[in-house]
């Protein structure tokens, strides 16, 4: 099977923040620079482009290492997918082609060709948000006990959003756009945590962060966060499992995306600190234990982050 090298690029939000701005998502041909194809949301793109392979066909198990869908995801709550093996994006290089997405009709909004644009989610018709809440960050794709793949998001990750509305995390199956797990962003004083900066996905478990916006003025409010190590493989309808001892606070605002290295997890927070979550299993380069051994203080070490509860802090 021969393949093509794509790039997927999308615009966002203007300064200005108009409704007409950030709509477009294009699939460039790599090697002759033409655009393949364009789609455009019913509002401006907030998320990265994720791409994931699927089976090629239903009742087959065939995954041949080709990205076979894109998703992303808009300030009106919708997470969009794209099958970028459909052929008819690839009849031709010039005039590019409409791409066309699946899922739910989002209301009466309409394609360039007259046809529904859709959803495969929306946080309008979704509990416990039932309103339309800007999704935000990184969107994780990961297979979970089910083989099923799962896609997983949260809402409100941005600072222009009222901090008074609720958000929650959501684990969905993009197949058919079941929503397989849920996580309630915690509300208090008027003020409800935000999920920004996507997450971190390990065989075993889901990593998030729920942070509470800083109100700064005269008190210096830098906000707070919870990292939650959740697991990754919940029941269908049920909300995400984890335990206070797999909630690790942090005393100001994360405000950046959660990165993930040799067993540990690496955070900035807004009081100007870089903080390590967890034991690095390599201190220096390609010296990480072999799979499985146990390090001095006496912790198997495998090939997933495992559960820590304490934090360094690094100036």
């Amino acid at each position: 099977k021969q393949g093509t090298f794509m790039g997927v690029f999308s615009t966002g939000p203007s300064d200005a923040n108009l409704p007409t701005d950030g709509l477009r998502v294009v699939g460039v041909n790599l090697e002759s620079g033409f655009i393949q194809w364009f789609f455009d949301a019913v509002c401006p793109v907030t998320t990265a482009i994720t791409a994931f392979e699927t089976d090629d066909a239903p009742n087959t198990s065939t995954i041949d290492g080709f990205t076979d869908q894109i998703a992303f995801g808009d300030a009106c709550g919708n997470v969009y997918i794209i099958n970028v093996n459909d052929p008819a994006l690839f009849a031709s290089p010039l005039p590019p082609i409409l791409a066309k997405s699946i899922g739910t009709p989002i209301g009466a909004a309409v394609d360039a060709d007259g046809d529904p644009i859709r959803a495969i989610f929306q946080t309008a018709l979704n509990a416990p948000i039932n309103a339309q809440q800007p999704i935000y960050g990184s969107i994780s794709a990961r297979a979970d006990d089910t083989t099923r793949l799962a896609l997983f998001f949260g809402t409100g990750g941005d600072e222009a959003v009222d901090p008074a509305l609720p958000n929650a995390f959501y684990a969905i199956y993009p197949d058919d756009g079941t929503v397989r797990s849920t996580l309630v962003g915690q509300c208090s004083g008027g003020r409800c945590e935000k999920f920004y900066g996507g997450s971190i996905v390990t065989e075993t478990q889901i990593i998030i962060s729920a942070t509470v916006d800083p109100t700064g003025g005269v008190s210096c409010d830098l906000g707070s966060s919870r990292l939650i190590l959740a697991d990754i493989s919940d029941p269908v309808g049920g909300s995400f499992s984890f335990t206070p001892a797999n909630e690790i606070a942090i005393g100001s605002a994360i405000v950046s995306p959660l990165f993930a290295a040799a067993n540990a997890i690496y955070i900035a927070t807004q009081d100007g600190k870089v903080l390590q979550i967890g034991e690095t299993n390599a201190p220096t380069a390609g010296s990480a234990p072999a799979q499985g051994a146990t390090t001095g203080s006496g912790s198997v070490k495998g090939e997933y982050i495992a559960v820590s509860g304490w934090r360094q802090v690094l100036y």
